[in-house]
């Protein structure tokens, strides 16, 4: 501490660096985090169940491709693995057991080709 300033109870010192270290400063070259979505279009080449009771059928539907990517020192970006999610018109809704959403993650499905994406 500074002569003449009286120091700060251990407590408030506490606090101050609990608030610093949850307060990150942007610095020169740090890194920035992306977001990349771009429309996709899905093919079921069967019935497809959602989830239990919930069935898509079988044809084309238009979704999103989301990914996050952080840039790497050499000026790249690093992209982790892509999330698919399914757009459904409310047309098609109650044709498929219920379902209220009109956007459902599909990752799985398409990991394990259930689903293509075209």
């Amino acid at each position: 501490m500074p002569a003449g300033l009286p120091e700060a109870p251990a407590h408030a010192q506490a606090r101050i660096s609990a608030f610093v270290l949850a307060c990150p400063i942007l610095e020169e070259g740090a890194q920035m985090q992306r977001l990349q979505t771009r429309t996709v279009r899905f093919e079921a080449t069967q019935a497809v169940e959602l989830k239990p009771g919930v069935i898509l059928p079988r044809g084309y539907y238009t979704g999103t491709e989301t990914r996050t990517g952080l840039e790497t020192a050499s000026g790249g970006v690093s992209w982790t693995a892509p999330h698919y999610k399914i757009a459904l018109t409310r047309e098609q809704l109650p044709k498929m057991g219920g379902l209220i959403s009109e956007e459902i993650d599909v990752t799985k499905l398409c990991a394990s080709g259930e689903l293509a994406i075209t």
